[in-house]
């Protein structure tokens, strides 16, 4: 699998949990062809759900399987202004973490 196949898995996996967001998928087309556009994306999407859903963005941030302790940091922290491009950080690293994984039991490496 080269470099830009495994973008584009990376960004399907990524894309089943911002679901569970109320994030719809990615746009094919003109979806990130980075991870800094995935990321641009989730920080606007993520921030709209600060402002109206904040109990789903919660319960969403548990299901993905983030860690419990540098999300209670990040919301404790003064600085509000990085939540959203934290928890993309977060969000996106966890993916790619679980998509990693994935592929090591596959090829039999786990």
């Amino acid at each position: 699998m080269n470099e830009n196949e495994e973008f584009t898995e990376i960004v399907k996996f990524v894309s089943k949990d911002i679901n569970k967001l109320g994030i719809e998928d990615l746009p094919e087309k003109d979806g990130p062809h980075s991870l800094n556009e995935l990321k641009k994306y989730l920080t606007v999407k993520i921030s709209e759900l600060l402002d109206s859903n904040y109990s789903k963005l919660l319960n969403t941030l548990y299901l993905i399987d983030l860690d419990e302790r540098r999300l209670h940091e990040l919301f404790s922290g003064k600085n509000r202004e990085v939540v959203p491009q934290v928890l993309a950080d977060m969000i996106i690293e966890r993916q790619v973490q679980k998509f990693n994984n994935r592929k090591k039991y596959r090829e039999g490496k786990i």
